[in-house]
């Protein structure tokens, strides 16, 4: 049985102008609707960010969804499904764009999953990366991959394409 996504609006600030205290902010797109097409409905944003090419990559922790958008927001293609098995999430915790696609970090299977966008715009599995610890966010800097782990020694961890650190 599928999830049904909270029945709540989901705005997704693109771009927005003005300085960040005290200031008003101008919303120049959004995306998400209170009700209609589950393309359009999120359960639970978890990340959000954009492809060189301007797609906008969301990864919605309750649907256990990766979503592709085009630079205005209009829908192009999702990935993902409740499970174990290659390209299925348990718990995923954070999104990061990436050269070609974005990568997945799912706690619940210990992994980050590479998803490339093909010619055809669909998100394909390019690779996963087994993790040997729990995860719990991850950002990239300077093409290095961060993550940020349970271990109170090593609370940010770097680790290579092979997932050791």
């Amino acid at each position: 049985m599928a999830k049904k996504p909270y029945p709540i609006l989901i705005l997704l600030v693109l771009l927005v102008t003005g300085p960040l205290y005290g200031q008003d902010f101008t919303i120049l797109n959004e995306i998400g609707e209170l009700d209609g097409d589950l393309s359009e409905v999120f359960g639970f944003v978890k990340d959000a960010a954009f492809t060189e090419e301007g797609r906008i990559l969301v990864l919605d922790s309750r649907m256990l969804e990766l979503r592709l958008f085009d630079s205005l927001g209009v829908f192009i293609s999702s990935t993902g499904r409740s499970g174990k098995g290659p390209g299925e999430f348990t718990i995923p915790v954070a999104m990061i764009a990436v050269p070609g696609g974005a990568a997945v970090l799912d706690r619940g299977n210990s992994r980050i999953t590479y998803f490339a966008v093909s010619e055809s715009l669909t998100l394909e599995i390019d690779h996963e990366i087994p993790l040997q610890f729990h995860a719990w966010d991850m950002c990239i800097a300077s093409g290095r991959v961060f993550l940020a782990s349970d271990n109170w020694a090593a609370p940010v961890v770097e680790i290579d394409q092979s997932g050791q650190v």
